[in-house]
C-alpha cells in the first residue's frame, strides 16, 4: 500500500520525488516500509537514485536482527523489493 509519495515538478529540489510503500501487518511477525528516491543534480549532472527499508516484528515488538532472523516470506519480499529497485534504475535511465 502506497502511503506516502511526492512527485517533484522542479528542476532541482533537495527532496527530489519519491514513493514509500508499507508491507505487512501489524497483527503478524512482518511489516516495513519501502522507500523508493529520485533526486535530481543540478545543471544536468544526474540524478541519485536511493531505496530505504524498515522491517521488523511488530507483534512481539522487535527488531528483524540479521538476515538469518527472517523467515522466507521476509527474504522473498526483500528480493523482490530489490528487483522492483532495480526495474525503477532502468526505467529513469531510460528516458
Amino acid at each position: 500500500m502506497v502511503v506516502e509519495s511526492h512527485l517533484n515538478t522542479k528542476d532541482v529540489d533537495p527532496m527530489g520525488s519519491f514513493v514509500e510503500i508499507a508491507f505487512g501487518d501489524d497483527r503478524q511477525g512482518f511489516a516495513g516500509v519501502n522507500r523508493f528516491e529520485v533526486s535530481r543534480l543540478a545543471a544536468d549532472q544526474g540524478v541519485i537514485v536511493s531505496y530505504s527499508s524498515l522491517a521488523c516484528n511488530p507483534k512481539d515488538d522487535r527488531p528483524i536482527f540479521s538476515w538469518a532472523d527472517i523467515d522466507l516470506v521476509a527474504r522473498f519480499h526483500r528480493l523482490y523489493a530489490l528487483y522492483l529497485f532495480r526495474d525503477g534504475i532502468r526505467e529513469v535511465l531510460s528516458g
